[in-house]
């Protein structure tokens, strides 16, 4: 991804700056020059064919090179991803190309059953802070519809008033780095378990000017967690109904593995600006 957003911390207070001070955009010289095939998300386990039907591998176009994230499938034309995915290296510049990949679980372009399409549509959040990471959300327009099948899914959003609260289990996949270490982002995708937990306990991590309402926070055991890579892919509530409960967005700048809280788009806060921006039935 134009990587994995990252938060400074201090000793007395969190305070959000923009990511080009703490960490290199990950490319694709940088990924093919050091796979690492045996990869995991922080501590997690490798998936399935079909078992994150809607998950997206997002390559895009930016002045300074190519770069990754990951991504959701909404319908057959639009794709929900991280604003400072669409917008690339720069707050004020839109990505020229986006390069997606549905129903695979590597990013060996050689692998059977996937779909591609190429375009240049996006709408980033008009709200949308580098400095703060609120309303960090984005939507990616396909204008040659992908079909469905049993490796390619949309996934539902929660219903208005369905808001995620604390010591929920959720699950996040990407193909993000899998260690601190670790320079490339992994070939094969990845999911991990991980906890929500408050804004208020989030927020004594980062800040309350990073931590607002369509925040959501989650925590592994002990420090499972997204990394770099994981941006713009989706947080999903498996109980009571699928649905996806947020979008990657950042993780703290003293490591994935920190054990500090990654930080997601809270979905539901934005079923609103979604519907109409789509016209889907959120």
């Amino acid at each position: 991804m134009k990587v994995l957003l990252v938060l400074g911390l201090c000793v007395a207070a969190a305070l959000a700056v923009p990511l080009q001070q703490f960490s290199k955009p990950i490319t694709l010289v940088d990924y093919y020059s050091t796979l690492n095939l045996g990869s995991r998300i922080i501590d997690g386990q490798p998936a399935i064919v079909g078992q994150f039907p809607w998950q997206v591998a997002v390559f895009f176009q930016v002045g300074t090179g190519t770069f990754f994230c990951g991504g959701s499938i909404l319908s057959n034309n639009w794709i929900l991803t991280a604003a400072h995915c669409a917008l690339g290296a720069s707050q004020f510049t839109l990505a020229s190309q986006f390069t997606l990949y549905f129903g695979g679980i590597t990013l060996d372009n050689f692998e059977s059953g996937r779909e591609q399409r190429a375009t240049t549509t996006a709408i980033v959040h008009e709200g949308y802070s580098s400095a703060t990471l609120n309303n960090d959300i984005a939507l990616i327009r396909i204008d040659n519809p992908i079909p469905f099948n049993n490796r390619i899914q949309p996934i539902p959003l929660p219903a208005r008033g369905d808001v995620t609260g604390a010591g929920v289990t959720v699950t996040v996949s990407g193909w993000g780095r899998t260690s601190d270490t670790i320079p490339s982002i992994s070939n094969i995708l990845n999911y991990v378990s991980l906890t929500t937990i408050s804004n208020a306990q989030c927020a004594g991590v980062y800040g309350s000017q990073v931590i607002i309402s369509s925040t959501i926070c989650a925590v592994g055991n002990p420090h499972h967690s997204t990394c770099n890579g994981d941006s713009g892919g989706p947080l999903v509530d498996f109980s009571g109904g699928l649905r996806q409960v947020g979008v990657v967005s950042f993780v703290s700048s003293a490591g994935c593995a920190s054990g500090h809280p990654s930080g997601y788009v809270r979905t539901e806060s934005f079923l609103d600006w979604i519907a109409h921006h789509t016209g889907l039935p959120v």
